[in-house]
């Protein structure tokens, strides 16, 4: 499968259910050699959809070099909250 697809396959499945944690894993994992700036493109998405209570303070983010929620780094803000 190429990477265009790839990718295709992970924007339908997050789509279909945008608050799968998994999804998001998924994602990031896939994109974990590729450009930075798209990887945090894929972490700032998943911080505005997943709900607050997912990504709670400290939470690390399946050892994908970094952790989501902590000081500094809960870019979700109350945009795109659902929650």
């Amino acid at each position: 499968m190429s990477p265009e697809e790839e990718e295709v396959q992970h924007e339908e499945e997050l789509l279909r259910n945008p608050f799968s944690v998994r999804g998001w894993l998924r994602y990031a994992q896939a994109r974990q050699r590729g450009p930075r700036p798209r990887l945090n493109q894929i972490y700032e998405r998943a911080l505005r959809e997943l709900p607050r209570q997912v990504r709670a303070p400290g939470h690390t983010w399946g050892g994908l070099g970094g952790t989501w929620g902590a000081p500094g780094h809960d870019l979700g803000g109350s945009g795109g909250h659902r929650g």
